[in-house]
């Protein structure tokens, strides 16, 4: 009995397509400060998913907080103390300059 009552809560689409927009944060749903920024954002992406449920339905999920990341391993970065590295750092990582000096 207590299966089919948590069965309940699961939604479950088949994924026939995807794709993303950017628009403003709704207050109280998406991150609207930014700590790395140090300010408000002004736009937050939104990942919409096509499809249909078991049942048939068709739908169109707006997922919320599905934030970008980027990885880069700690050996191509030089290791400094927090207050010493800086997003400059990063940048000439990512265009292949090397690290800052």
């Amino acid at each position: 009995m207590e299966n089919s009552q948590d069965d309940a809560r699961i939604f479950s689409v088949r994924i026939v397509s995807m794709d993303y927009y950017m628009a403003p944060p709704i207050p109280d749903l998406d991150i609207c400060y930014s700590s790395s920024q140090g300010g408000m954002v002004k736009e937050v992406p939104i990942i919409r998913i096509y499809g249909s449920t078991p049942a048939g339905q068709k739908t169109c999920f707006h997922a919320h907080q599905a934030l970008p990341y980027l990885y880069v391993p700690s050996t191509d970065i030089m290791h400094q103390s927090p207050k010493e590295g800086t997003s400059e750092d990063v940048r000439k990582l990512l265009q292949n300059e090397g690290p800052a000096h």
